[in-house]
């Protein structure tokens, strides 16, 4: 059996030719009042997302093709006709799929993900649906998987079923030109599967070039989104009926009472804060600062000299958490209000696409310029699609930054953090009010610092806490600098990290992180001793930027209740301070910390653990000791992520601008 190019490039042809045309179909279906050259350019861009969809539905046959080639005889005919009939028959079920998904999209704007595989009983019903509003997309849809059975069938019986004669002998042998279009074949699906020759692997984020729904998804298809979604399915087990879910946390948060087809949102009543009404914000974003190293919680004060003594003339929430492991998990907690996922981020996934009502939408609509400053790759994380629809009209990367003609030094991370500082005081400096957000980078492995200093007998922890020494000299920098400018008694500065470093911490300690709230011209200092968590910094700045606002959140507004600002108290049924965190980069645990306990469990088993959040920290499981109380935190914990996940799933966290209008014309 020798080599067969043409039966290569007709395979790849239909791989990436049928995944197109439900592509072209979903865009004249949906079709808006966007402008054709948008549109366009949108399917243009989908191209790419089409060939790395390709090879999932006939990579491997064309693979298996090549690999034949390297044997000599006669292959067994029912071999080649049972394989034959089951990649007709798998592109029969691709189509499945491709439609299932371009019908979810009149559902919630959005084309299907892992919830393919969880309705697939659903899928007659979805059918019938379909036929019953548009009775030419019905039949368009079904032509496709009908007929590929069809010839399936027609394949294989006309080749003669399963009588088959006696195949001949055949061998493995050693072919020059076989083995290299193997090799070349092999690295074609590769690079197609991947999306290019780009640092990683092209993901549904990066579909996400414009605020229409609609345009974003007219660069995907519904193979792309299944696939990359699959492995999320545990994220969405429910524990709970959905009505039981939805009444427990809308009592515990005082929401749902807007909108019952968007539960969480909440109109936060009018805030007043000491001194000029709607001040400049700054977020600052700490790499990796664990709490523990700061004088605060007993560690030498020579570590963050500068830190140590904005906490003392601050804010400073003794009892703050991190809601996930990484650095995307925090951003998105703090960005959205709404808890990241317990394994892969939501910033990796098709629900990025959903409606948020983002930290820097609600800032922007109360006349604030908001942009975002990072030393690295925007790339990473897909922080450069995801960003502007969180509301950031400004985001500026490593790239941005020296584009701009900005001189700065750089090194192995982007640039370093103190010039990432000035770069930040020069955007500040272009009037307010604003709502800027600062992320360093410097005390991400591998701890960039000018000089390693003799702090532990460990060398990685002498490296970070060297690192973590000098980003709180630029710091010290900075709020000098920023007490210079005449907007200086305008402007809060919040300080927090995005997580721990997580080495050598007991489980406590790797959920502890810093937040401080300094403006010591309007805040006299004080320390918070009650649990708080990064879910509260949305609510907290909605809060300092004056309240009298719609937003959804599943934190509490901390401001408020440590005195910062006043006004109206919020209704909600909870009277304990808690903190939900969901574990981060695939752990699969979420846990509740509240009073003195911590409630854990782990998504793909049922193993709870009870542990003491009071010193001594020691790996004791109390849930046998203590059963109402792991009971109750179980109870909690498990509503909690339930509740983010189904509004997830159902993209019901955010409403369009047309329903959002109503609701805010209809609570004023």
């Amino acid at each position: 059996m020798g080599l067969q190019y043409r039966k290569l490039f007709a395979w790849a042809a239909l791989g990436a030719g049928s995944i197109s045309v439900h592509r072209i179909y979903f865009l004249f279906h949906y079709r808006t009042n966007e402008d054709w050259p948008d549109i366009l350019a949108a399917l243009f861009a989908g191209v790419r997302f089409d060939l790395a969809s390709a090879p999932i539905a006939t990579g491997t046959y064309i693979l298996l093709l090549t690999l034949l080639a390297h044997f000599r005889g006669r292959i067994p005919e029912i071999a080649s006709r049972v394989v034959l009939a089951m990649q007709i028959l798998w592109l029969a079920i691709i189509h499945t799929a491709l439609y299932a998904s371009t019908f979810n999209f009149g559902v919630n704007e959005k084309l299907l993900g892992w919830e393919f595989f969880a309705y697939l009983g659903d899928l007659p019903n979805l059918y019938m649906g379909t036929f019953d509003k548009d009775i030419g997309a019905a039949l368009f849809y079904a032509s496709i998987p009908i007929a590929a059975i069809t010839i399936a069938v027609v394949v294989f019986v006309r080749s003669g079923g399963f009588r088959s004669k006696e195949p001949e002998a055949f061998r493995l042998t050693f072919q020059w030109k076989a083995l290299v279009t193997t090799v070349l074949v092999l690295s074609v699906i590769t690079v197609m599967v991947r999306g290019g020759f780009q640092q990683s692997p092209i993901r549904t984020a990066d579909a996400m070039t414009t605020d229409s729904p609609y345009l974003n998804n007219v660069h995907l298809n519904g193979i792309f989104t299944v696939i990359n979604d699959s492995r999320d399915s545990l994220e969405f087990k429910p524990f709970f009926p959905e009505e039981e879910n939805l009444t427990f946390i809308n009592t515990m948060l005082g929401s749902g009472k807007i909108s019952p087809e968007f539960p969480l949102l909440r109109k936060m009543p009018p805030r007043t804060i000491p001194g000029k009404a709607r001040p400049n914000i700054v977020l600052v974003v700490l790499e990796s600062f664990t709490a523990k190293f700061l004088e605060a919680h007993g560690y030498d004060p020579g570590i963050a000299p500068n830190l140590n003594r904005l906490i003392k003339q601050g804010v400073y929430f003794e009892r703050f958490y991190a809601t996930g492991g990484r650095s995307a998990n925090g951003l998105f907690a703090m960005f959205t209000g709404i808890p990241d996922r317990a394994g892969r981020t939501i910033l990796r996934s098709s629900q990025v696409q959903n409606r948020f009502g983002g930290l820097g939408t609600l800032l922007e609509s109360k006349g604030y310029r908001t942009f975002f400053v990072h030393g690295g790759d925007l790339k990473f994380d897909n922080l450069n699609t995801a960003l502007p629809h969180f509301g950031f009209t400004e985001s500026y990367g490593r790239d941005e930054i020296l584009k701009s003609g900005f001189k700065a030094s750089t090194n192995v991370l982007g640039l370093d953090d103190a010039d990432m500082f000035k770069f930040v005081l020069s955007r500040m400096d272009k009037g307010g009010p604003f709502m800027g957000v600062v992320f360093t980078q410097n005390t991400h492995y591998p701890y960039i610092a000018p000089d390693t200093r003799d702090y532990s007998r460990d060398r990685i922890q002498n490296l970070f806490l060297s690192s973590y020494h000098y980003v709180d000299s630029v710091i010290g920098q900075f709020v000098n600098e920023l007490a210079t400018k005449s907007y200086a008694s305008d402007t809060i500065v919040l300080f927090v990290a995005d997580h721990t470093h997580h080495a050598g911490l007991n489980y406590l300690e790797d959920r502890h992180i810093p937040f401080l709230i300094y403006a010591p011209g309007r805040f006299a200092p004080k320390r918070d001793s009650a649990i708080a968590s990064q879910l509260d910094v949305l609510p907290a700045i909605v809060s300092l930027s004056g309240g009298n606002q719609i937003y959804a959140a599943m934190g509490t507004d901390i401001a408020y209740r440590a005195g910062l600002t006043s006004g109206q108290r919020e209704l909600t049924g909870n009277t304990e301070s808690f903190a939900f965190f969901a574990g981060g980069s695939n752990t699969n645990s979420i846990g509740w910390i509240e009073k003195n306990r911590i409630g854990l469990r782990w998504l793909d088993r049922d193993v709870p653990l009870l542990l003491t959040a009071d010193p001594p920290i020691k790996m004791e499981n109390l849930a046998g000791a203590e059963p109402a109380v792991m009971k109750s935190l179980l109870t909690k914990l498990e509503h909690y992520h339930q509740y983010a996940r189904t509004l997830e799933k159902e993209n019901r966290i955010w409403p369009e601008p047309e329903i959002l209008a109503k609701l805010e014309k209809g609570t004023n």
